[in-house]
């Protein structure tokens, strides 16, 4: 039987984090501490919603 590669949860279900988001919390410090206290399934669940906009404003 094939061994599957070990992940772990947080990585499995963390997606890409889109660039402005990226740039957004490194401006911003205490912003990317809240992020980082966020459940990985709620900050995918933002990056879901970010991702979701469709125009660029509503994505800031």
């Amino acid at each position: 039987m094939k061994k599957m590669p070990s992940v772990s949860v947080a990585q499995a279900s963390e997606p890409s984090m889109p660039t402005d988001l990226r740039k957004a919390l490194a401006t911003h410090p205490a912003i990317q501490t809240l992020w980082m206290s966020l459940t990985p399934i709620a900050r995918r669940d933002w990056i879901s919603w970010i991702h979701s906009a469709e125009q660029a404003e509503s994505k800031i």
